[in-house]
This record gives structure tokens, C-alpha cells and sequence, in this order.
């Protein structure tokens, strides 16, 4: 059904590589793909959280903060940007040696989805609106209260609020070796969207 729709076709023959054959391909491709593009992604999204852990992070952790994270930026979100936020979250400790393992699982699990994904200016964000929508319905919760309590979803404001508490404490002025200094545009471009949809009234 969901065949007439060029994007659909194209997540779900790429997905069906990965699987391999089936004696009843149809039914495998309606429970795990559905029937329009946001499904279809939603199913590339629950065979990402369920791959097995190629990271020292488990991919039903990893998963969806990345996607939940570039959901509610602004302006998409760089490698750095979000191993920097996996590190805030405390899933690995802060020194130089997990930080860059913490990248190493960033382009490990984004390397997969690099068809859907757009790069402007070294960050990623989302290429096709329906991919978007599909991690909004995965991993926000419409209840404040019952997201917190889930390790994969949160409400909107708390997507927003941990994106604020990382971009919060980075200098306004980024100090370069020849001794000059540069804005922190990144700083200036998502802080107070972030506070305002997080709700953090006081910062």
C-alpha cells in the first residue's frame, strides 16, 4: 500500500538489505513499516534501538537520545554537540578517552541513517520532515510527568531544558590560540530557544 510513496519505497527497500528474505514479506513489511513514511521510519528507529551494541553505550539508550535531541534543536546538532550531551546525561564519564568513544557511537549509529539526515555548516539534522515526526511520536511523551519516568521518552520541555543545560555553562566568547577571541554563535543560536521551550522561566 504505503508503495506509492517514493520515500516509503525507498526506507523500506534499504531496511529490507538489513533483513534479509522473508516467507511472508508482506506481512513483515505492514506490522513493521506500515503503510506511509512516518511508520516506515519508525521502523528503522525500533530496528536501531534493538541492533546489537556495537558502542559501550546499549542502543535502546543511545537511540533515542540522539534522535530525540535533533528533534528539539534548533538548527541541528553537530558530532561534538552530541557526544557532548550523551557525557551531560552521564552515560559515560568525562575525560578525553570517552569522549572520543562517545563520538565513535554518535557516527557509528548516524552513519546508518545518513541518506535521511541533512549536513549544513559540520551539523545534522533531519533531511525529510516524516523522519522528524516519526522520533517526535517515538520518544515524546505528551505527559510531562510520565516521560521523565521512561529512560526512551520525555516531554517536549524536557528535551529542551537538558539541550539549555548544555549549551548554559559554554563561554559567550570561544578564546583561539593566536590570542584572539570569536562569538560562540552556536551559544547565541540555540540558549534562549532552548530556556523558552524548556520553560526555565528563571535562567
Amino acid at each position: 500500500e504505503g508503495a506509492g510513496n517514493p520515500l516509503y519505497l525507498k526506507v523500506v527497500l534499504s531496511e529490507l538489505r538489513v533483513f534479509g528474505a522473508f516467507a511472508d514479506l508482506g506481512r513483515k513489511i505492514r506490522a513493521d513499516f506500515g503503510a506511509d513514511p512516518v511508520a516506515a521510519f519508525s521502523g528503522v528507529l525500533k530496528r536501531l534501538e534493538n541492533d546489537p551494541a556495537n558502542s559501550p553505550i546499549k542502543p535502546e539508550l543511545l537511540v533515542p537520545r540522539l534522535f530525540g535531541w535533533l528533534a528539539h534543536a534548533r538548527q541541528g546538532l553537530s558530532v561534538e554537540e552530541l557526544s557532548g550531551l550523551l557525557i551531560q546525561e552521564g552515560l559515560l564519564p568525562n575525560d578525553a578517552d570517552w569522549r572520543q568513544k562517545a563520538k565513535e557511537a554518535v557516527h557509528g549509529l548516524l552513519r546508518q541513517v545518513r541518506p535521511y539526515l541533512a549536513r549544513r555548516d559540520g551539523r545534522l539534522d533531519y533531511f525529510y520532515e516524516s523522519f522528524k515526526l516519526a522520533a517526535v511520536k517515538r520518544y515524546v511523551s505528551a505527559d510531562e510527568q510520565k516521560g521523565a519516568a521512561h529512560l526512551q521518552t520525555r516531554g517536549a520541555t524536557a528535551w529542551h531544558a537538558a539541550l539549555a543545560a548544555y549549551f548554559g555553562p559554554q563561554p559567550l566568547y570561544w578564546d583561539l590560540e593566536n590570542g584572539k577571541r570569536v562569538l560562540n554563535l552556536r551559544k547565541l543560536s540555540e540558549l534562549v530557544y532552548q530556556q523558552l521551550r524548556g520553560e526555565l522561566w528563571s535562567e
